[in-house]
């Protein structure tokens, strides 16, 4: 499991505060990653077209939606927990 760095997470000065589109967030995190986009830059992306806040809670909202649908989002499932999706 990757942790993320809390200076990442505290970027909602980039963006909106509380917005949280997290199955939108996690698409584009997996489409990031797909393109080779290493899993930070990929947040820090998300947050920057602003469906992330960037605050702790929606972190932990799109790993929930990654979690949940393994095989929705195959490449942020292995950049986040290290192994394939079953």
């Amino acid at each position: 499991m990757v942790t993320v760095p809390a200076t990442l997470l505290l970027m909602g000065t980039i963006s909106k505060a509380g917005i949280c589109q997290s199955y939108e967030a996690a698409y584009n995190i997996d489409v990031y990653v797909g393109e080779g986009m290493d899993l930070q830059s990929a947040i820090r992306a998300v947050v920057e077209d602003e469906y992330s806040d960037g605050s702790e809670q929606c972190w932990k909202s799109i790993k929930k939606e990654i979690s949940r649908m393994p095989k929705i989002f195959p490449e942020a499932y292995k950049a986040i927990y290290k192994k394939m999706p079953r």
